[in-house]
């Protein structure tokens, strides 16, 4: 039998349906909707902190993505956006 102790880990969910459209998303990200649909990414995933609330949410983008797009978004070496839950209006 397999027991999981839980440790102060974060759980990560992907948003089967955003509740971000996506001219809200593109706002966020700082580019046009036309851009953001342009461009493949994961979608919204969220980040789960141990106690249930939201840690941050994310989308990952592809890097073989329009780098004219990519470069306009503060994105990490692993081409992600991450948002913080204060900065998000669900």
């Amino acid at each position: 039998m397999l027991v999981l102790k839980s440790t102060n880990t974060m759980m990560h969910f992907q948003q089967p349906t955003s509740p971000f459209g996506t001219q809200y998303t593109a706002q966020l990200l700082g580019i046009l909707p036309e851009e953001l649909k342009a461009v493949n990414h994961s979608g919204l995933h969220t980040i789960m902190e141990d106690d249930g609330r939201v840690g941050q949410y994310y989308i990952h983008f592809d890097r073989s993505s329009d780098h004219t797009i990519l470069n306009k978004m503060k994105l990490n070496k692993r081409f992600i956006a991450y948002f913080n839950p204060e900065s998000v209006q669900a």
